[in-house]
């Protein structure tokens, strides 16, 4: 079912469709929003349709079943092929949230908080002790600006550098640090140890609603 349809490329269309499940799409401006091709969207879209995830009305395609679709995206997600990489901080909670707020905003950094950190500034339900931070850029930048320490195992941030930029889609900016949208969160929740499934069900039952 859906062959290819949650390759790196296809899920930009899935993101924007699942981030307002009920809009009407035409074609052109959903590969514009999407950031991939005209002939790319009209694929996902005829994927989508085939198999009853999408209908089309007046010209426009929008999604039907979306809870059903984000489901089976997270059960072949899988947050591990990312490269994480672990390191102690002395600093801790909010102190550690304002530190990564103040150095994002200083150099202007592509970064997205995610898992139970980033939960926390959304949809709070489960506390959180480790921070885990998606970046675009140069890891040792971070290491240098965050004080952080090398460790051989554990470690209370990690550093994330992700096997599919599309993680960055539809970021924003929550009390001034940026936190990867709700549909990311959820992806990366589900499967998380340490109670991220109930967290993943409350951000899903409180902010997407579907």
């Amino acid at each position: 079912m859906l062959r290819g349809i949650f390759a790196p490329k296809a899920t930009r269309v899935l993101r924007k469709m699942l981030a307002i499940p009920k809009k009407g799409w035409t074609l052109q401006p959903l590969a514009d929003a999407a950031g991939v091709s005209l002939a790319q969207a009209f694929k996902v879209v005829k994927k989508l349709e085939s198999q009853n995830f999408a209908i089309r009305e007046e010209g426009k395609v929008r999604l039907i079943n979306p809870g059903e679709l984000l489901d089976l995206w997270a059960q072949t997600y899988d947050f591990s092929k990312n490269k994480i990489t672990g390191y102690y901080s002395r600093d801790k909670g909010a102190t550690l949230l304002d530190k990564i707020a103040g150095r994002g905003e200083k150099k202007k950094s592509c970064y997205g908080l995610t898992l139970m950190a980033g939960a926390s500034l959304v949809a709070p339900f489960v506390r959180f002790s480790d921070v885990h931070l998606y970046i675009a850029e140069d890891q040792k930048q971070w290491v240098d600006q965050l004080d952080l320490e090398e460790v051989e195992f554990g470690g209370n941030v990690f550093l994330v550098q992700p096997a599919d930029e599309g993680v960055f889609i539809d970021i924003r900016e929550i009390n001034k640090i940026k936190v990867v949208s709700n549909l990311q969160l959820y992806l990366d929740l589900v499967k998380y140890p340490a109670r991220g499934k109930e967290q993943a069900e409350f951000l899903r039952k409180e902010k997407m609603k579907f």
